[in-house]
């Protein structure tokens, strides 16, 4: 097979990656997907399994996620990390952000709240312990130790959040005043169980669904992806056509006419959602 070097590599990788971007956002997922394999084949013999190689499975996560796979768009996230440089710290820490995001959006709350630690770790390195990216960072682990229902550790990360907040931007700002909110809330949350409760993940399905995101304490699944959960509502609409599904990149709301019309990538009958 032959092998392109230099500029001329740069420019097929860049022509793949746009023409990847191009068929994601037309729902042509696995051309998409065969597009940007094809320019991480090219990156890896020209550079290996480094930064840019990262960007590949980074593409790669969007499609999955765009199928409603995200237990295959977390492996590619997680291979992307392990490809990023160590001195290559912003990259690193973009990446352990979206690694947390998708491990809360799974609902597995102790894994995200170790990859949590980790950004605030490389946060401190970054920033310094002054920095309100860094209070940023507290503010987002307090929340999640407030989720795992632990409101002493919560207490004492958006203590020191606030403090950063009240050096930097005084006590008038947004961050602060939201820092003072929390802060309360944690407080009151030790001694009252009812409060700690509600803090805690809801265990309820949620409709994504044309960002519908009604939740039901009882859901169907999609008759096509088998994964996603579904509203009463869309339950009637969408399981009637089962080609309508996010798992394949079937749901395309149609601009000309009104929002609530969706059209099948494949088969293009309209569906419309009452």
């Amino acid at each position: 097979m032959k092998r392109v070097h230099g500029t001329e590599s740069s420019d097929m990788v860049m022509l793949l990656s746009r023409r990847a971007d191009a068929l994601r956002k037309l729902g042509r997922l696995n051309e998409a997907r065969t597009a940007v394999l094809e320019s991480m084949r090219i990156t890896e013999l020209d550079s290996g399994r480094g930064d840019h190689y990262a960007f590949g499975l980074n593409s790669l996560a969007e499609i999955c996620r765009s199928q409603g796979d995200f237990d295959a768009e977390l492996k590619h996230i997680q291979e992307a990390r392990s490809c990023v440089s160590a001195d290559n710290l912003s990259l690193v820490g973009q990446m352990l952000n979206s690694e947390a995001g998708l491990l809360l959006k799974l609902g597995r709350y102790q894994e995200a709240l170790i990859v949590r630690e980790k950004e605030t770790e490389l946060s401190l390195r970054l920033y310094g312990p002054n920095h309100p990216d860094y209070a940023i960072c507290l503010t987002t682990i307090a929340l999640l130790y407030a989720n795992l229902k632990q409101m002493q550790p919560a207490v004492d990360l958006t203590s020191k959040a606030l403090a950063i907040y009240m050096k930097t931007f005084g006590p008038l700002h947004p961050l602060t005043q939201n820092a003072q909110k929390g802060l309360a809330l944690y407080r009151k949350a030790l001694t009252d169980p009812v409060l700690k409760n509600a803090f805690a993940p809801t265990k309820n399905r949620m409709c994504n669904i044309d960002g519908c995101h009604t939740v039901e304490e009882s859901m169907e699944r999609c008759m096509a992806c088998k994964a996603h959960y579904l509203c009463e509502k869309h339950t009637k609409l969408i399981n009637k056509h089962v080609h309508v599904c996010p798992k394949f990149g079937d749901l395309l709301p149609d601009e000309k006419k009104a929002a609530k019309i969706v059209k099948c990538r494949r088969c293009r009958k309209e569906t419309k959602l009452m």
